[in-house]
């Protein structure tokens, strides 16, 4: 939908570099990283500019079950 990170992304991490130390999130300082998500589904994610992307960061056992796994929602 646009590049990556989109323009909303990049205004987030301006926003967060402004009041977040650098020490708990990286901001590249040309804003080229992060990409802001928006919602996961699967193995799938959406930024906030709408761009669905493929999650590889594996993070918070995503990499076993997936965004949203119906029966750990259920639980």
């Amino acid at each position: 939908v646009t590049d990556i990170p989109g323009p909303r992304s990049r205004a987030l991490a301006r926003e967060l570099r402004r009041w977040e130390s650098p020490n708990v999130t990286y901001v590249a300082p040309d804003g080229s990283f992060p990409v802001f998500w928006e919602s996961g589904d699967g193995c799938l994610i959406r930024d906030v500019d709408g761009n669905r992307l493929l999650d590889l960061t594996a993070a918070f056992g995503v990499a076993a079950l997936g965004h949203a796994a119906p029966a750990v929602a259920a639980a």
